[in-house]
C-alpha cells in the first residue's frame, strides 16, 4: 500500500492517481523488494531553478537624468541670460562696431583705442590713435606718423593727421571723462596736450587744449607743466559751459568770416562782378538760404572764381552751402548714380538760381576720373550742370591745403555738418569730391585741414558738407 501525499489516503500499490482526491501519485521503482520496515528512499527529482531576474541597468538611468538636466539647463540660459549678461554683450558689440568703423576709414595701425562713454549718456565713443610704434608692448606706446581719429556709432573721423606722440591716459571729473595726448612738435621734439571729451555723438576739445604738456590726473586733480616746465595744476571748467562759448565761437565765425581770412580767400581775391571776374575773385550769382533764418529770405551766394576760358568761367562756392550724403544709401556707386549728383542739378539748380540765371549755366561733359592710389573705377562721364571737383582737380585749382580749406554757412552748420574742434583748424568742415574712394562704397573728400583724401568716406555719411562747382556763361 502507498499512501497518497496530498491527503494522506491508503491507496493500492501502483496506483497512479489518488481515487479520494484525484492528485497525481509519484511512481517508486519496486524492481528490488524491501523489507516493510526498511526506508525506501525517496526518487531523487532534479529541478531546475527559474534564472535570476537581471536588475534594470543604473547606466541608462543616470544618462536620462543629466540629459533631462542639460535640457533644463538651456531653457532656463535662453530665458534668463540676456537679461543677465546682455548690457556688457551690448558694450562689446558697440566696442568691435566702432573699431570696424575706425578699419574702414584708414589703413593704419591701431596703436591705442580709448573705448569710454566719455559724456554720461549712456552712448559710448573712441579716440584712437592710429600709425606705427616700436614700443607696442608698452602701456601708452609712443608712435609716428600718426593721425588721431574720434569714432562714434556713424562714423570714424580724423581729428589730427601725420602727427608723433603719445597718450597720457584719461581724465574723469565730475563723471565726464576726458583724454589727454601728447603732440610732439615735429622740430623741437617738445609735447603739448591735446584735451578731448564727447558731447552728444561730437569730439569737444577742451578749452586748455594744446596750451600745456604732460597733463594728466594725480589724485583727483588735473596735473601739468606750463611753458617753463614747472609743474602746475589745470583746472578743468563745466562742461556746460565749453559747449556755449564753443557754439557761440562758432556761429560767430561762420557769420563775420572776411576776405581776408587765409582758410577762404586766396591771396588775389578780390570781389568783382561776373563781366569783369578773373581766376582767383569772389562773384555772387544765385541766392541759397545761408544764415539759418528763413523769414529774411535766402542770401546772395559767393563763388570763388577757378578757371576761365572760352567766354566762361568755372566756380565753386566759398562756402559750403549745404550738408549731403554723397548717397542716401551705403552701396557701391559711382558719380554717375549717385544721390548727391541727383539733388545738385535739379533741387539745388532750381532753389538758388532763377531761370535766367540757369539759361547761364551751361551743360557741360563732366570727366569720370578713377581713384588714381586704390585704382576704384569712376564709371562713365556724364553731362551736368552743376557738379563736384574731382581729385586732380582739387589739386589743380587749389595751390594749397590751406587753400582748400572751408567754413560752412550758419545753415549748414545747423544741419549737422562737423566742425573742426582743433584750435588751428576751428569752424573748418569737410566738403564731398567726385571722384571714388578706395572701394566703390566710398567717394573722397577734403578734410578740415584742406588735405585730400583719396581713401574716402562712407557714401551714406551726412555730416559732409557740399560745395557746388559749375561753369557760367559770360
Amino acid at each position: 500500500m502507498i499512501t497518497c501525499p496530498k491527503c494522506g489516503k491508503q491507496l493500492a500499490d501502483g496506483a497512479r492517481f489518488c481515487k479520494f482526491c484525484g492528485s497525481q501519485v509519484p511512481q517508486i521503482n519496486v524492481q528490488n523488494p524491501v523489507q516493510n520496515n526498511a526506508q525506501i528512499p525517496a526518487r531523487e527529482i532534479q529541478v531546475t531553478a527559474p534564472a535570476p531576474e537581471k536588475k534594470k541597468s543604473s547606466k541608462g538611468i543616470v544618462i536620462a537624468i543629466v540629459a533631462i538636466v542639460l535640457i533644463a539647463a538651456i531653457v532656463l540660459g535662453i530665458i534668463f541670460l540676456p537679461d543677465l549678461f546682455g548690457e556688457k554683450e551690448a558694450d562689446l558689440t558697440d566696442k568691435e562696431k566702432l573699431t570696424q568703423l575706425l578699419e574702414e576709414s584708414t589703413t593704419k595701425p591701431i596703436v591705442e583705442f580709448a573705448y569710454d562713454d566719455y559724456d554720461n549718456n549712456g552712448t559710448y565713443e573712441a579716440y584712437a590713435v592710429v600709425g606705427e610704434t616700436d614700443e607696442e608692448d608698452a602701456e601708452h606706446p609712443k608712435f609716428y606718423d600718426a593721425d588721431i581719429y574720434f569714432v562714434n556709432e556713424k562714423k570714424a573721423q580724423p581729428i589730427k593727421e601725420n602727427i608723433s606722440g603719445q597718450v597720457n591716459g584719461t581724465i574723469e571729473l565730475d563723471e565726464i571723462i576726458y583724454i589727454s595726448i601728447e603732440v610732439f612738435d615735429e622740430d623741437s621734439g617738445e609735447g603739448k596736450s591735446f584735451i578731448y571729451t564727447v558731447d552728444g555723438d561730437k569730439s569737444e576739445e577742451h578749452e586748455d587744449s594744446g596750451k600745456y604738456s604732460d597733463v594728466h590726473e594725480e589724485n583727483g586733480e588735473v596735473i601739468g607743466k606750463d611753458e617753463n616746465g614747472e609743474e602746475v595744476k589745470i583746472v578743468i571748467i563745466e562742461k556746460e559751459e565749453i559747449n556755449t562759448t564753443e557754439k557761440e565761437e562758432t556761429t560767430r565765425e561762420a557769420e563775420t568770416t572776411t576776405e581776408n581770412d587765409a582758410s577762404t580767400t586766396p591771396s588775389n581775391g578780390t570781389s568783382s562782378g561776373i563781366a569783369n571776374a578773373n581766376v582767383g575773385d569772389y562773384i555772387t550769382f544765385g541766392s541759397y538760404e545761408q544764415d539759418n533764418n528763413t523769414s529774411n529770405g535766402k542770401e546772395a551766394i559767393e563763388w570763388l572764381v577757378l578757371d576761365k576760358q572760352d567766354g566762361k568761367i568755372l566756380v565753386i562756392s566759398r562756402y559750403a552751402l549745404d550738408c549731403q550724403p554723397y548717397n542716401e544709401e551705403g552701396m557701391d556707386t559711382i558719380w554717375e548714380i549717385c544721390t548727391l549728383r541727383s539733388w545738385l542739378n535739379n533741387e539745388f539748380l532750381n532753389t538758388a538760381f532763377t531761370s535766367s540765371q540757369r539759361s547761364m549755366i551751361p551743360t557741360v561733359t563732366v570727366k569720370a576720373e578713377d581713384n588714381t592710389t586704390y585704382g576704384t573705377d569712376a564709371g562713365n562721364d556724364t553731362q551736368d550742370k552743376v557738379f563736384l571737383l574731382s581729385v586732380s582737380e582739387a589739386n589743380k585749382y587749389f595751390s594749397s591745403d590751406s587753400a582748400r580749406e572751408c567754413k560752412p554757412t550758419v545753415y549748414v552748420a545747423a544741419q549737422g555738418a562737423d566742425a573742426s574742434a582743433d584750435a588751428e583748424y576751428y569752424g573748418n568742415c569737410w566738403w564731398w569730391l567726385r571722384s571714388p574712394g578706395y572701394i566703390q562704397d566710398f567717394a573722397t573728400s577734403v578734410n578740415y585741414d584742406g588735405g585730400v583724401r583719396e581713401h574716402g568716406d562712407s557714401v551714406d555719411y551726412d555730416y559732409i558738407a557740399v560745395r557746388p562747382v559749375l561753369w557760367i556763361n559770360l
